[in-house]
């Protein structure tokens, strides 16, 4: 099993240089709150559940109910603009607009990573932009572990792919998957 460290060892910046980090980087960064979504998945698992993805499949609703649960506490200015936000605080306060049917396939991978302990969760999503785009995305986020008594605090990373996904529906038009479109280019 990897080796993880808790919270705060993690993290070897001072306040003051991962700020600036995050601030200025090119990569759009959500900082998400998601105690209560790990609470949620530790309660099911508590009740003896062994397959997390099956027992998801057979209760569809918990998947978006649990995504309610997820706060977004900040993000960086490359989020706010690829997310079709006026500011922070507009795409902090309307995330949840951002969630169609096709993001909950996504978050349910999300929601198996944390189920089965793993470190990083990394995979391709769907979004609406908050003005209006549809936005395809690859996302990466590493899963801190547990530390009783804190927060669980994760930072996903994203990186629009919808210039690629476009280019591959003007071009691969025998209706392979993405990901097997991405492989061809």
């Amino acid at each position: 099993m990897v080796q993880r460290k808790s919270n705060g060892a993690r993290n070897k910046l001072s306040p003051e240089i991962w700020e600036r980090v995050f601030r200025v980087t090119q990569v759009p960064l959500f900082v998400e709150d998601f105690t209560r979504v790990r609470q949620a998945v530790r309660r099911i698992l508590a009740d003896g559940v062994e397959d997390f993805g099956l027992w998801m499949d057979s209760h569809p609703d918990f998947v978006g109910t649990v995504l309610q649960n997820l706060v977004l506490l900040d993000v960086n200015d490359m989020a706010v603009e690829v997310s079709g936000a006026r500011d922070k605080n507009h795409l902090i306060r309307n995330f949840q607009r951002m969630i169609v049917p096709e993001t909950l396939n996504s978050f349910k991978e999300i929601l198996t990573a944390i189920a089965e302990e793993r470190p990083y969760y990394q995979g391709e999503s769907q979004y609406r932009t908050l003005d209006g785009r549809s936005m395809f995305t690859f996302n990466r986020a590493l899963i801190p572990e547990h530390v009783p008594g804190e927060r669980d605090i994760l930072v996903f990373a994203t990186t629009d792919i919808t210039p690629g996904i476009s280019f591959c529906a003007m071009t691969c038009r025998d209706g392979s998957s993405t990901s097997t479109r991405w492989g061809r280019i």
